[in-house]
Order: C-alpha cells, then structure tokens, then sequence
C-alpha cells in the first residue's frame, strides 16, 4: 500500500509539471499570437493584401488559446501556418523588414517578449481595447442577464480578432 501511495504522488506531482508545462508553452503562443496579429495589420497597412483565410485563422488561433480545449501541437500547427503566410507577405518589402518581425517572433518563442513589449507593437493597441467585451462585469448591480445583453449591444465587429 506504502508503495502505491508514493507512486500516485510522483504521478501528481509528474502531472502537474505537465500542465505547469503546457501553460508557459500557450503563454509562449499568446505572445506569438500577438506579434503575427500585429505583422497582419502592419502589412495590410503597407497595402500588402492579406487572406481572408489567414484573417480567419488568426481569429480560430485566437479561441484556441483562450479556450484551453486544444493542443498546444494543434494550436502551433495553426500558428506556423500563419506565420508562413505573413513572412510571405513581409518579404515583399525588404530584408530589413523581414528580419525585424523574425526577430520578434523568435523572442516571443523564446519568452523574451513582455506584455509591454507586445503593447508597443504596432497596431496592437487597438486590439487590447476590443479585448473588453469579455470583462468581469461581477461589480455592477443590475442582474447579469441584463449586463450581457448590454455588452452584446454594444460589441462592435471588427476586420481583425
């Protein structure tokens, strides 16, 4: 019995990495997620066009990682996809270009990004502030119905994610 106790911890605790794993590794695709999102609105900026289709993957990468239903294999299959259709689009307008958005995804992988890193990123700004349709509206005092339909109403679609 002593024996399986101890065998049921080192998988507890073996399981708890995994997951503490898992984590940093999303945290790492969020980042990734914020810097190809951003290269998407610099490049339709430049008047490099951009799929409807990697538009659309953006937005299903997005629930992805916010969902936690997913693999991070699956989610860094979509995410590479995208990237290979932005650096497409990125070397159309020089080396140097190129070369400073690979160097910000490579940072972000590496976990060299901060959040006020990818606040700073071009275009990325607007979309922090489109992110408040899912905030905790626990301090109000009408009923919680009344506040989702509310927010409901006032959510304004956008192009991008």
């Amino acid at each position: 019995m002593y024996i399986n106790i101890i065998s049921w911890r080192n998988f507890m605790s073996t399981e708890a990495v995994e997951k503490q794993l898992e984590l940093e590794t999303l945290k790492k695709y969020g980042m990734k997620w914020a810097v190809l999102l951003s290269l998407s609105y610099d490049l339709s900026h430049k008047n490099i066009d951009i799929s409807p289709k990697i538009i659309r993957e953006l937005r299903i990468a997005r629930v992805m990682l916010e969902s936690g239903c997913f693999s991070t294999c699956d989610i860094s299959c979509t995410l590479d996809k995208i990237e290979r259709e932005l650096l497409k689009g990125a070397t159309s307008l020089g080396r140097q270009y190129f070369d400073n958005w690979v160097n910000l995804l490579g940072r972000a992988i590496r976990e060299e990004l901060t959040p006020q890193d990818v606040k700073g990123l071009p275009f990325i700004r607007p979309v922090i502030h489109n992110c408040s349709f899912l905030q905790c509206l626990c301090e109000q005092d009408d009923s919680y119905e009344t506040r989702f339909k509310q927010k409901l109403n006032t959510k304004k679609e956008h192009i991008y994610p």
